[in-house]
């Protein structure tokens, strides 16, 4: 079969220049969509309460319950980037930082189970440890100034 004229100078693009020019699209929505910090905060305040609600007994948190089970032991530190926004988790008990959340597309996507970083107020019952530490007898009960003073509250 002859080749015709038509086909004879018909350059075709490449798989590698589509998917070069489809990374190149989501990166300039990427930084154009980076969350902010505010969002970033509210958002990691709704899985906190999440949490709360389907694995505890209180069905409607407020924002006192996020601020007296999480945010008195972590801490959340925010990073911007070119292209997307990473939420640090640092605990009082664990010592090495955690990232708990990556901002990107303009949503806040969770990268660990905030429950395992949700403390109940009040002794330890039977033999669960607290506080991520392994022998909860030696671990003073959890209150607003405990850590702080190192007495027991009985002690006063």
């Amino acid at each position: 079969m002859p080749v015709t004229y038509y086909n004879k100078g018909k350059r075709r693009i490449g798989f590698g220049w589509i998917l070069l020019l489809i990374l190149l699209v989501l990166a300039v929505i990427a930084y154009f969509t980076v969350p902010s910090e505010e969002k970033m905060k509210a958002s990691v305040e709704k899985y906190v309460k999440m949490e709360l609600k389907s694995k505890t007994a209180n069905k409607e948190p407020t924002d006192k319950d996020v601020k007296e089970t999480f945010y008195e032991f972590n801490t959340v530190e925010y990073e911007k980037f070119p292209l997307w926004r990473a939420g640090w988790l640092h605990n009082r008990y664990k010592t090495s930082d955690r990232l708990g959340c990556l901002g990107i597309f303009g949503i806040t996507i969770p990268t660990v189970d905030f429950y395992d970083y949700i403390y109940p107020l009040g002794p330890a019952k039977h033999k669960y440890p607290r506080a991520g530490k392994s022998n909860p007898e030696e671990t003073p009960i959890m209150g607003n100034n405990d850590y702080d003073t190192g007495v027991l509250p009985d002690e006063d």
